[in-house]
C-alpha cells in the first residue's frame, strides 16, 4: 500500500510540472514603427582665393601659387608660402591631412655662378634643379591657436609623399593652412646651385572620418 501511495505522489509531481509549463502569463506587445538609419556624410571643400567673394570648392582646385625672384633669406626671415582654407561641409567630424606630391625640379640652364658651384646637372629634364633641396618647407595653423603641424622644417625634395596630419574638423568648421615655405642661407656657395631653377608641385588635401574615442 505505501508503494501504491508514493508511485501516486510521484506521479501527482510530473503531473503539476507538466500542467506549469503550460501556464500563461500576462504579456503586452509595442511596436516600434518607422525606424530610418541614414548614413552621414564627409566632404571636404577648399577656399578660393577670391577674399571678396568667397566660395568653397571641391577637386579639381583651381587655386594655384606662383612666387618669382625667389632668393636666400636670414633664417625665418621670409615666407614664400600660401594659404588655403578647408572647411568640412559634410555631416560627420573628419580629421584632414595635406601632403606634397609630384615635385618637378626644372634646371632651366646652368649659369656660370651655378657651375662655379659645382652644378653639372645642366640637362634638359624634370628632376635637374637643385631649388628642391634649397627650399625648406612646414605646415602650420594660420590660426589660433597658432602652431605647426610636425617639428621641423623640411626640405621640399624630402617633404614629397609624406602626410602630415592636421587638426579634426566639424560639420560646419574650417581651418586657415599654410604651406610655410622658406630659402634659408646655406653655407658657401651653396645657394648659387638653384639660380635660375625653378620647382613645381602639387598638394593633395584629405579629410578621413574621425575615430570616436573611448
Amino acid at each position: 500500500m505505501k508503494k501504491i501511495i508514493l508511485s501516486l505522489a510521484i506521479v501527482g509531481i510530473v503531473g503539476a510540472v507538466a500542467i506549469g509549463g503550460t501556464i500563461a502569463y500576462f504579456s503586452d506587445t509595442e511596436t516600434s514603427t518607422g525606424n530610418t538609419f541614414t548614413a552621414g556624410t564627409l566632404d571636404l571643400k577648399t577656399y578660393t582665393n577670391d577674399w571678396a567673394n568667397p566660395i568653397y570648392v571641391d577637386s579639381p582646385l583651381t587655386v594655384h601659387i606662383t612666387r618669382g625672384d625667389l632668393k636666400p633669406y636670414a633664417a625665418w626671415s621670409h615666407n614664400y608660402g600660401g594659404q588655403w582654407v578647408l572647411k568640412n561641409t559634410g555631416s560627420i567630424p573628419g580629421t584632414f591631412s595635406m601632403k606634397i606630391v609630384n615635385v618637378k625640379n626644372y634646371e632651366n640652364g646652368c649659369l656660370d655662378m651655378e657651375t662655379d658651384a659645382g652644378d653639372v646637372t645642366c640637362v634638359a629634364g624634370t628632376d635637374q634643379g637643385e631649388l628642391g633641396n634649397l627650399l625648406w618647407v612646414k605646415w602650420s595653423r594660420n590660426q589660433i591657436p597658432w602652431g605647426g603641424w610636425g617639428t621641423k622644417m623640411t626640405p621640399l625634395n624630402s617633404a614629397e609623399g609624406v602626410v602630415v596630419t592636421g587638426d579634426v574638423l566639424n560639420p560646419g568648421e574650417t581651418r586657415n593652412v599654410l604651406l610655410d615655405i622658406e630659402w634659408d642661407t646655406h653655407a658657401g656657395t651653396q645657394d648659387n646651385l638653384g639660380q635660375g631653377d625653378s620647382i613645381e608641385f602639387d598638394i593633395e588635401f584629405r579629410l578621413n572620418q574621425s575615430p570616436i574615442a573611448e
